[in-house]
């Protein structure tokens, strides 16, 4: 393994996936991110299950590494120093660096791996060694500061890469969940928007590495435009350069529901919440109608659908011939997802818990899907009015589109 000696600053990748065929992939995508944000690329090179990037300009560093902690399929990117793999070496070294980074007060954690897959049991213990040791120097000759024994809640991660030649001591880190990369999956989902909780899921999709094939319904402009804002939040933390979607008017439907709700004699306690569920229902409906699409995502949250509706709906996808994906339906920290999410938005969880449809009645629901079911003209209505972008997410302003409504 040769690294050029003018630079003694790398940057260090930790894949989400031990695997050959997983290195691959992901080498190719950092590759092609560096090179067309004209990042200034020495080499990339394998330590083991881990990447080496040299650049040629230091003052890069932090921008590529910012860079490449929007790539799914990474848990961890860090800007290193590197030195010969001895431990008289690494434990001279360590502390002058590691000292400055470390302010009073503070906590920190200490994570020292093998670049390969095969430790023994002489070299853990010499790994064991070596972080015994920095704690003991960090503890006594920092004023204040605490290690912590758990990566969580710690205000600094320091980490160690023993390599094969040379250790790599962190100097900026970034972790980052684990996500399989966008596209690893090479499979199309359909997904519907119509609602703010349906995000929730498209962000679910991207990261378990599935391509969306967006439908945005709205039933106005202003919600349209608000729909627009929040993908154009989330598209933007994935490296993705192109993305289909469609628009989708409800106006023209809604008028004639409107008529079937009056035949329907809804109890005062669940009238609104059966009628907006049927309104999910109707754009359900339309999305098992698709002939080329094979799996479809289904964006219910325990905590907001009934139970007998999410039953009923992965019945009807599988009588479709589609695949139900359900990216929150075992997810037991479901209001953790939607408290993140609506903060992240700048919204207020309140409009997703009111609208819950917990009461809604199944019995006049059902009413209503066979009433519609035999109206083909509203399933027309609404192929009739959908409008289709390609955009190049790199040059386009997804809200350029609002031109064409």
């Amino acid at each position: 393994m040769i690294l050029d000696k003018k630079n003694d600053k790398v940057i260090i990748i930790e894949p989400s996936i031990q695997s050959d065929l997983f290195l691959n992939y992901l080498k190719d995508v950092v590759f092609n991110i560096l090179k067309e944000n004209s990042i200034s690329l020495l080499s990339i090179i394998n330590d083991g299950f881990y990447f080496v990037i040299q650049l040629k300009k230091n003052d890069e560093l932090v921008y590529a590494l910012n860079l490449l902690g929007k790539i799914p399929g990474i848990s961890c990117v860090f800007i290193a120093k590197y030195f010969v793999n001895e431990y008289d070496l690494l434990t001279k070294s360590i502390i002058p660096i590691w000292k400055d980074l470390l302010f009073s007060g503070e906590s920190f954690h200490i994570k020292i791996i093998s670049s390969t897959c095969n430790k023994k049991s002489e070299k853990n213990l010499s790994l064991k060694d070596l972080e015994f040791f920095l704690i003991s120097e960090l503890t006594s000759s920092c004023t204040g500061v605490k290690y912590i024994n758990s990566e969580e809640n710690v205000e600094k991660i320091f980490f160690i890469l023993m390599g094969t030649e040379y250790a790599y001591v962190s100097l900026l880190l970034k972790k980052l969940k684990n996500a399989i990369p966008f596209n690893f999956m090479n499979q199309q989902v359909t997904c519907a928007i119509y609602n703010d909780y349906c995000f929730l899921s498209i962000d679910s999709i991207l990261k378990s590495g599935f391509i969306p094939l967006l439908f945005f319904f709205y039933s106005s402009r202003n919600q349209l435009l608000k729909f627009l804002k929040i993908f154009d939040k989330i598209i933007k933390n994935y490296p993705i350069q192109e993305i289909e979607i469609n628009l989708v008017s409800l106006e023209n439907v809604h008028h004639k529901l409107s008529s079937l709700y009056e035949m329907f004699d809804f109890s005062d306690l669940g009238k609104d919440v059966t009628v907006e569920l049927f309104k999910e229902q109707i754009i359900l409906f339309l999305m098992y109608r698709f002939k080329n699409h094979d799996v479809i995502c289904l964006s219910f949250l325990p905590l907001l659908h009934p139970f007998w509706f999410i039953k009923k709906n992965i019945q009807l996808s599988f009588q479709s011939n589609k695949i139900p994906l359900l990216p929150f339906l075992f997810e037991f920290n479901s209001m953790s997802n939607i408290v993140s999410f609506y903060k992240f938005n700048n919204l207020r969880i309140e409009t997703c818990i009111s609208n819950s449809f917990l009461d809604a009645n199944q019995i006049t629901f059902d009413n209503l899907c066979q009433k519609i079911l035999k109206d083909v003209t509203i399933m027309d209505d609404i192929n009739n009015n959908v409008l289709n972008f390609k955009l190049d997410l790199r040059k386009d302003d997804i809200l350029d589109i609002l031109n064409s409504v």
